[in-house]
């Protein structure tokens, strides 16, 4: 697999969970994928603000509709030279964890959605972006 620029930006991967709950061995899965790769993951599960963004599509995403899983949380921009070279990595990411709980919400800064759009088509990424 290859991962090359994902961890230089990332920002934050965090688990989504009430506070004091216990990580199963899915959890326990992931943790280990991420950490293997150079992710560094909390030793506990963190609270999270939540919020509510408007996705790509026209739907919203909340960050609390994804309590319990792992959250790769990236903010990017179409003109940005690093973001445009992760985001294939991220994709691959996303794929290579599909069957566990694991999610890659890519929020857009301050950009037009028609511009974010025809770049998520051109390259034909699949995890959600949020505007």
């Amino acid at each position: 697999m290859r991962y090359t620029g994902i961890i230089a930006v990332l920002f934050l991967a965090l688990t989504v969970t009430v506070t004091g709950q216990t990580r199963d061995s899915r959890d326990q899965a992931v943790d280990t994928l991420l950490r293997e790769i150079g992710i560094r993951t909390f030793d506990r599960s963190v609270e999270a603000v939540n919020f509510d963004l408007p996705l790509l599509d026209g739907t919203r995403s909340v960050l609390n509709d994804h309590r319990g899983s792992f959250v790769f949380l990236n903010f990017w921009a179409t003109w940005c030279p690093p973001c445009r070279e992760e985001m294939p990595a991220m994709e691959e990411l996303q794929r290579s964890l599909a069957d566990l709980p694991f999610t890659i919400l890519a929020v857009s800064v301050q950009e037009d959605p028609a511009t974010v759009s025809r770049f998520i088509d051109q390259y034909g990424f699949t995890f959600p972006i949020l505007l």
